[in-house]
């Protein structure tokens, strides 16, 4: 259910492909101003933006432990990382 939701978030927002690739979450197609993408790249260390293809990837975000966090973690993440694109 909580994935649904999500999708349709998405569809929204215009993302038509969002997706986990290794230690990084992938979204696209997004468009950023610089300033924006300076301000995201200080909230999220890592992040990748390729303005040619509209593709922006942001490392996932690590437990305690320093291991990538899963599930619900991963998807409360996201829709954070979302509601910031569209702001």
């Amino acid at each position: 259910f909580p994935v649904t939701i999500f999708g349709q978030i998405c569809n929204r927002l215009g993302l038509k492909d969002v997706s986990l690739m290794g230690n990084a979450a992938k979204f696209s197609p997004v468009t950023l101003t610089e300033a924006k993408q300076v301000q995201l790249s200080l909230k999220y260390p890592g992040l990748k933006y390729l303005h040619s293809a509209k593709l922006l990837s942001i490392p996932l975000p690590k437990d305690s432990e320093g291991e990538s966090t899963a599930d619900m973690k991963v998807l409360n993440w996201s829709r954070e990382v979302i509601s910031e694109l569209s702001e």
